[in-house]
């Protein structure tokens, strides 16, 4: 048989032929042809064209028409057409149905199809490439190839061991990556309700919540009105001290506002001997290889943004340096260690280790496993660069920065463990005060990690209030007091470590969210960047005004969405249970949104903070053009027409606006009003003539 490999981009395709030997001809007694995509091809169809009824369909046309709300997703017929592309330059629009009819080409001339995209654990992979083959022409057998990941010598070991299963559209991995597709999708609604909602009290702005990109939004807006309102109090308690100035506190000795209720509790105790409970050496493991998102979040550090993270990253990978960003995987095989043993020595002298001080050279818990994984934890690619200074020729500092922290991660597992001595301490003669500390010996995987490793995994004491002395012999009452602290300004470490706590999305897909929020430099941004602290925009506030309580917000139902999924995957639950999920949360968020939004004009903390009222709608403005009455958008790219330019435009004049692109360049453009069509639906809309010829 002759096999159709299909890959999910360019530099899958190229790594693929490097593997096998060229874009065609014969592995391992199998003949082939590759052909490849560029991501996905397709998009689910917007909402109008999902139904037959057309008068339901000219209902859900309308983006503010709330009737229809929540939808019957049930009779949806979930169909797909092809992705409109944009020159941003010339403005041409094209369509993908091209790359479709070229990847249908080879594979007539094939016997099956091997489906080769990402093999993620989410689904995704299998919907971007059963969605092509699905447009094609003709059926032909199809199989999955499950391989580690993307370095030549996994692709040819998978063929080499024939890693294909037969796939279909009952696939359970495919299933879960429609409905994860089809929730998101679901979503949409809440979109829809909270724009509406949002005008109906008078603040114009297209609000997006989406399962992650809320629980982000959320998290900042409520950590920034934290901050904002914050007012520091006074806190008093009863607690012991010793004469090293070592502090005892109880669990049950409340930090007070009032002094006289500490100095109450206070009077209640009386000098006494200390107790050593516990005083032993422990030893604690390096950390396990750390994810994307832990990546990223170090990179913050070093004044990086995820968006250059992401991108670097991608290229280190796709010349085999790193290995395969957005996995899930949080350990590796037996074989990928034994692989990387042949130039751990390497890597660690580019890097700066002392190859020495990596003493355990042999697969061990919690790093490997001898289980089936679908790429493996991230860490050093098998081809190694020649040193750190030719990564930032060829990738700048950022590259060269970011294989530094994924190397010492996995340096840092072959590493001793760090050894420190742990004393445990109570007050004899009342032992709920009791006190520990932790003093650093032997520095072990420390000496790999150094300034990588989180703040708070570090030699000294984990009890701030103590220090480096030993406990004393006797412990005496003490009024301690304090300043209640101001919560930390939101950063994108912060947001990234919050997500990676409540197991919200994966690494990969929470650096590319934040991203997406960070980097939008359009009428629709809500988040900008100011010296590594995150800022709400306008529409940023009111979005988290919107969606503040929803469910989507929340990391709780987040997560139980996650293992909703996966019930999909192991067939216990079809997607009538996702339909019926996604349309609670939509009814429940939408009573959440209506009480939100009916009070943002009254709080005092929100006024001067959200869009001006009626002044830079992303919505309509009313007028009549050529004798008939119109609305058109009140915004173009990140440009508000002024009173004075929308009279020109309803008088059929050609204005001339200054807009940014999403890199941040200014430029000129002439425009003028213009009948314009978009899938099947006529308008009258801001027309760029130069872009759309």
């Amino acid at each position: 048989m002759k096999y159709f490999i299909l890959c999910e981009k360019p530099s899958a395709g190229q790594i693929f032929s490097e593997a096998l030997g060229g874009a065609r001809g014969e592995f391992n007694g199998m003949q082939y042809v590759i052909g490849n995509a560029h991501g996905h091809l397709f998009r689910l169809a917007e909402p109008q064209e999902q139904v037959d009824d057309p008068m339901l369909a000219q209902q859900l046309s309308k983006f503010l028409n709330l009737e229809t709300i929540p939808w019957n997703l049930a009779n949806f017929k979930w169909d797909k057409v092809y992705l409109e592309q944009k020159n941003f330059k010339t403005g041409r629009k094209t369509t993908t149905k091209g790359d479709v009819e070229r990847l249908a080409k080879l594979a007539s001339e094939c016997d099956a199809i091997i489906i080769a995209t990402d093999n993620d654990p989410s689904g995704e992979g299998d919907v971007l490439g059963m969605e092509i083959v699905q447009a094609f022409p003709f059926r032909k057998p199809i199989y999955r190839l499950h391989y580690e990941d993307d370095a030549v010598v996994s692709i040819r070991k998978a063929f080499e061991r024939k890693q294909l299963t037969p796939m279909d559209t009952n696939d359970l991995t495919y299933r879960k990556g429609l409905a994860r597709e089809r929730f998101d999708y679901a979503t949409m609604q809440l979109s829809r309700l909270a724009t509406r909602y949002a005008a109906e009290n008078g603040y114009d702005g297209l609000i997006r919540p989406g399962r992650l990109k809320s629980v982000i939004m959320d998290l900042i807006y409520t950590r920034t009105r934290t901050r904002d309102n914050f007012q520091a109090e006074m806190r008093y308690q009863a607690v012991f001290e010793d004469e090293n100035k070592n502090r005892f506190k109880s669990r049950n000795a409340n930090a007070f506002a009032d002094q006289y209720q500490a100095e109450n509790q206070l009077s209640q105790l009386r000098a006494s001997t200390i107790t050593i409970e516990d005083a032993k050496r422990k030893k604690k493991q390096a950390p396990k290889l750390f994810d994307f998102a832990k990546v990223g979040s170090v990179m913050t550090k070093f004044g990086y943004k995820p968006k250059e993270v992401i991108d670097t990253y991608q290229r280190l990978y796709e010349k085999g340096y790193l290995s395969y960003p957005r996995t899930e995987d949080k350990e590796i095989t037996v074989e990928q260690f034994n692989d990387l043993l042949q130039i751990v020595d390497v890597i660690a002298n580019i890097v700066g280790v002392d190859p020495t001080l990596l003493v355990n050279r042999t697969p061990r818990r919690p790093y490997v496993t001898d289980k089936g994984l679908a790429h493996g934890a991230n860490r050093p690619g098998l081809t190694v660069p020649e040193s750190l200074d030719a990564l930032r020729v060829e990738f700048g500092d950022c590259g060269a920065r970011i294989y530094e922290i994924v190397a010492k991660s996995y340096l840092a597992t072959l590493a001793a463990d760090y050894e420190y001595d742990y004393t445990l301490a109570y007050v004899t003669d009342f032992p709920d005060f009791r006190a520990s500390k932790s003093v650093g010996v032997v520095p072990g995987y420390k000496n790999v990690l150094g300034i990588l490793e989180h703040k708070n995994e570090d030699n000294k004491t984990k009890d701030v209030d103590n220090n480096d002395k030993p406990f004393g012999t006797n412990a005496f009452p003490a009024l301690y007091s304090f300043e209640t602290s101001k919560p930390s300004e939101p950063t994108v470490k912060m947001v990234l470590d919050y997500l990676t706590k409540n197991e919200v999305g994966h690494g990969a897909t929470r650096m590319a969210t934040l991203a997406n929020l960070m980097e939008n430099k359009s009428a629709s941004a809500t988040l900008t960047e100011r010296k590594g602290k995150l800022v709400l925009t306008p529409l940023g506030y009111l979005t988290g005004a919107a969606i503040h309580n929803c469910l989507i917000s929340s990391p709780r139902a987040t997560v139980q969405l996650t293992d909703l999924m996966k019930q999909v995957e192991e067939g216990k639950v079809s997607f009538a249970k996702i339909y019926e999920v996604a349309n609670y949360i939509i009814e429940k968020d939408r009573q959440t949104m209506v009480a939100n939004l009916a009070h943002v004009g009254a709080d005092t903390y929100l006024t001067d903070k959200l869009p001006l009222k009626n002044n830079n709608s992303a919505l309509k403005v009313k007028g009549v053009w050529k004798g008939k009455e119109i609305s058109f958008k009140k915004v173009y790219m990140d440009h508000t027409f002024t009173a004075d330019e929308i009279q020109k435009l309803l008088a059929g004049q050609t204005i001339t606006i200054t807009v940014t692109s999403k890199k941040g360049k200014e430029f000129t453009i002439d425009g003028l009003l213009a009948e314009k069509e978009y899938n099947g639906r006529r308008y009258v809309g801001f027309s760029v003539p130069a872009w759309e010829r």
